[in-house]
């Protein structure tokens, strides 16, 4: 149990000072570990969840036939990859900037997303040779129907992802970034996405027209106590995004599973539209920087 708690307004971090286990630790838990803080209502770690969920509906049948796992290591026997046809693959800057030609992996890589005929595969390349551009040509390839969810461990390779995005002719596509409000608010000129709720809340006028009342009375608060209220009015409008349905989701592994385990945005009785998106209609995972995800979390996100 927690003894004291203590914020860390520099680095965002809580301290915290625990009483002494009852029982000794686990050996894996150790100095510096990383635990998830979990409030009352959560019984169980995000992973843990998603992962028992699907361990549920397969407990009583022998274990070779559990869909926990086929669905992380498919069917046995099944480990072909199939060549695909490459042909000249090229990406196009938005506000017509010109374009770029994908270089034969790069142009691979985008074929075997876009056609499903692997059913997961890792593309490795030295630091700075494309990879994230790949993401991003991947994304505004993508004919198929459902969404794709663009993850991964931390902040700063996600918002990569987004910007790189970004760059390009994305058509009717729809993007939304999910990411907090605290951590928005510490992104520069240069690391700012135009797909964060916020974001796509300035791009419409009535909204636009709330948030720049509420920043304008904001400005002039006279205390830290209005200036939270004035914040949370501001981010309460920006939820108006939430209703709509999009293409492309950008998250962490943690906050993509924690969207997908926390209760309706919209209310109780509201529909979630993003929440139903996830449940059913994911259909292409890309996960950047995929070494740093633990087993347990790449289990949870293939289910």
């Amino acid at each position: 149990s927690v003894k004291k708690g203590k914020e860390d307004e520099l680095d965002k971090k809580w301290i915290v000072t625990c009483h002494p286990p009852r029982v000794p630790l686990p050996t894996e838990v150790c100095k510096g570990a990383m635990l998830e803080i979990m409030d009352t209502e959560m019984g169980q770690p995000r992973v843990t969840s998603a992962l028992m969920l699907t361990h549920s509906k397969s407990k009583n049948k022998p274990i070779e036939n559990w869909e926990l796992i086929s669905a992380i290591y498919g069917k046995r026997g099944n480990n072909d990859h199939p060549v695909v046809e490459l042909g000249p693959s090229r990406v196009y800057f938005a506000n017509n900037k010109g374009s770029c030609m994908l270089n034969p992996q790069q142009t691979e890589a985008v074929e075997r997303y876009c056609s499903g005929t692997s059913p997961a595969f890792v593309v490795e390349a030295p630091p700075s040779s494309g990879k994230t551009m790949t993401s991003a040509a991947m994304a505004v390839n993508y004919k198929g129907p459902g969404v794709q969810l663009f993850l991964s461990t931390a902040n700063v390779p996600v918002i990569n992802m987004d910007l790189a995005l970004a760059k390009l002719d994305i058509g009717s596509l729809k993007p939304i970034h999910f990411i907090s409000s605290e951590r928005e608010e510490l992104m520069t000129e240069e690391t700012r996405s135009p797909f964060t709720a916020m974001s796509l809340a300035k791009k419409c006028e009535h909204l636009n027209e709330e948030i720049t009342f509420l920043e304008r009375q904001l400005k002039y608060a006279p205390n830290d106590e209005e200036r939270e209220k004035l914040r949370a009015a501001i981010r309460k409008v920006s939820l108006h995004v939430y209703a709509e349905k999009y293409d492309i989701f950008f998250a962490t592994v943690d906050m993509i599973l924690g969207r997908l385990f926390k209760s309706n945005q919209a209310g109780k009785h509201q529909v979630d539209h993003i929440k139903k998106q996830l449940m059913t209609g994911v259909r292409r995972i890309v996960v950047d920087e995929a070494s740093q995800l633990t087993e347990a979390a790449l289990n949870a996100i293939i289910l």
